[in-house]
């Protein structure tokens, strides 16, 4: 009886976690689209290098759209070409409660400006490497990838095509890298110039010494704050950062931290499997790192006052200066990944409350529903089974 009751609260909590999961894809905000390929719109069942399934929708189709990626959208049975479908209203009102949230931005690669928040709007405008722009991101829960551009259109910004919100920060190299013809070593201490780039990039753009250039944040890290560091048992000091496919006897241990020492150090969030710290105590510097691997070490960390829960700092944005200006079209990372134009002239928006996705909550009672439901059912029959124990 426990264990049927323990799968009914799983069963739950599933239908919720479906719904967070899937918002963690690039996403765009739901709109109706209408399919104008004569012949209509073949059904591919990947959108990337696909095959057709054999299925396709008809001319006039009506669909709603909340994923696109790759030039594909997609829809019940798989995926569509967004060449084949064009929005029902072609005209996109401008709403400021979605894109709320201001910055600066630079061109890096040729991007296309749509009339609407979406690839299948018409294409109104090209920006080139080097312009710069004023941008309005989602500010929603949503943080789709599709920002405003003042005074003239939306861009899709995956892809690594516009860099935005430019500062200056205090970094570190987490392993042996080159940034263009600056070469790096691992635990290395460094200040440049970088850019957001889209949420699913995870990179930025750096200006560093002359060299612009897209660097991933598994090999760079923004300085986070400050840590408190305890040793509750005696921990080695690696010369450099541990990666995926390597194991600690790979590495050269150039000391160790020995249980009850403490010291204070910049923390930076590592993208990585483990946790880790960059340990400084006179001429040893290096790595502290711990996974669920290393049960031999163990570490206790708190944070300063002056950012007590980790939050990343917050970022004071800089003027765009002439230096971050690419020469050529930046190459993007790889990742998972007759209207008139008063729509797009409005002025720019106000800061305003986050969005929450509209079936959220009721795919969330919808699963709550389910397992009470089920939850009482079982109850009923495990009463009459003893009642006719009973008897």
């Amino acid at each position: 009886m426990k264990k049927l009751l323990m799968l009914i609260v799983c069963a739950m909590l599933f239908v919720p976690s479906i719904v967070f999961a899937d918002m963690g894809a690039p996403m765009i905000h739901e709109y109706e689209a209408m399919v104008t390929a004569k012949d209509g719109a073949k059904i591919y069942d990947d959108n990337f290098n696909g095959k057709l399934t054999g299925d396709s929708l008809s001319y006039g189709t009506v669909i709603k759209i909340n994923f696109e990626e790759n030039g594909f959208a997609s829809v019940e049975g798989g995926y569509v070409k967004l060449t084949d479908l064009a929005p029902v209203e072609k005209d996109y009102k401008y709403d400021a409660t979605i894109f709320s949230k201001k910055t600066s931005g630079v061109v890096l690669s040729k991007t296309e400006i749509k009339r609407g928040p979406a690839g299948t709007y018409e294409t109104i405008e090209e920006l080139n490497p080097g312009d710069t722009v004023t941008l309005y991101l989602d500010g929603g829960d949503y943080e789709a990838s599709w920002a405003y551009v003042e005074n003239k259109g939306y861009v899709d910004t995956l892809g690594s095509v516009i860099a935005y919100t430019p500062r200056t920060a205090n970094l570190i190299a987490i392993y042996d890298i080159s940034i263009g013809n600056e070469k790096l070593k691992s635990g290395e201490k460094f200040t440049a110039k970088i850019y957001n780039l889209d949420l699913w990039s995870h990179a930025y753009y750096v200006v560093y010494k002359g060299n612009k250039v897209i660097v991933s944040d598994g090999d760079i890290s923004p300085e986070q704050g400050e840590a408190v560091v305890t040793a509750e048992s005696d921990c080695n000091i690696y010369e450099s950062m541990l990666t995926f496919n390597q194991e600690e006897k790979d590495f050269k241990k150039i000391g160790t931290f020995k249980k009850g020492e403490t010291f204070k150090t910049n923390y930076y969030d590592i993208e990585n499997y483990h946790s880790a710290f960059y340990y400084e105590n006179g001429s040893t510097k290096g790595w502290v790192y711990w996974t669920d691997d290393t049960k031999d070490c163990k570490i206790d960390y708190d944070y300063t006052d002056e950012n007590p829960n980790l939050t990343t700092p917050e970022v004071k944005e800089e003027k765009i200066d002439t230096q971050d200006i690419p020469t050529e079209e930046i190459a993007p990372i790889t990742t998972p990944e007759n209207q008139s134009n008063e729509s797009t002239t409005t002025t720019g928006p106000s800061t305003v409350e986050k969005n929450v996705p509209e079936n959220m909550y009721l795919y969330i009672a919808i699963g709550v529903c389910i397992g009470l439901s089920a939850a009482v059912a079982i109850l009923l029959i495990d009463r009459k089974k003893n009642n006719n124990k009973e008897k």
